[in-house]
């Protein structure tokens, strides 16, 4: 857990189980390289500010829940604006 940080996984690193706890930051995950575990791969990314980029290959899906007040979302043909969002 920090208060103040960045996290960015990129290149060829293990998408296992996974918890990054932060009050205010960034993370970037890219799924380019990534080595994927048997099943699924469960990444939680908690924080009161955070700005989350994530990139997937075509061929890997993902799941998102979330909680938020103040929500932005852009993804492929998507974007969603939410105020106070649990989905």
């Amino acid at each position: 857990m920090s208060v103040l940080g960045d996290i960015h996984k990129t290149g060829s690193w293990e998408a296992r189980r996974h918890e990054f706890w932060w009050f205010v930051g960034e993370t970037r995950l890219d799924f380019s390289n990534a080595i994927f575990p048997e099943g699924e791969a469960k990444i939680k990314v908690l924080g009161f500010v955070n700005d989350i980029k994530i990139y997937l290959p075509s061929d890997v899906g993902l799941r998102i829940h979330s909680f938020s007040f103040l929500s932005d979302f852009y993804g492929p043909g998507k974007k969603r604006r939410t105020i106070f969002c649990i989905s």
